[in-house]
Order: C-alpha cells, then structure tokens, then sequence
C-alpha cells in the first residue's frame, strides 16, 4: 500500500486564527445604497428650492420695476 504523504489537518488553535467570511459586506451595500439615495434626494430637493426662490425674487423684481415704470409714466402725465 504506497504511502500518500504526510497529510496534516489543521488545529483547532489554526482553525481559530483563520479569517472568518466577512458577513458585513451586504450590510455595507446596503448603507451605501441608502446614503446615496438621501444625497440624491437631498440634493434634488436643494435644486428644486433653489429654483422657486429665484423665480419668486424675479417676480418681485418685475412687481418693483412695473411699480416704478406706472410712477415714471404719471409723473410724465402730470409733468412734473
């Protein structure tokens, strides 16, 4: 009977030290997934804001000019 080798099996102290499966990986997937979506919400929200307010501050920047044109345009009425 030929002899296969000197086969060793591992200790327990050698089973003990060997890297365990990292069970966080879909954990952190699933962390980044939803930063990322609160930042793209974030940021869409930020833009949508961002929007409004320049419109509604060249609203008020028409009201203010039609107020002083109507102004211009009685003061020239009334010739003074």
């Amino acid at each position: 009977m030929p002899l296969m080798g000197n086969i060793s099996h591992p200790t327990l102290e050698e089973l003990a030290m060997q890297k365990k499966p990292n069970s966080s990986g879909g954990f952190s997937l699933i962390l980044s997934l939803t930063i990322m979506a609160f930042m793209t919400m974030l940021l869409l929200s930020l833009s949508a804001f961002t929007m409004i307010e320049s419109r509604t501050a060249m609203n008020q920047q028409l009201a203010v000019r039609a107020r002083l044109n109507g102004i211009a345009s009685m003061r020239l009425a009334l010739a003074h």
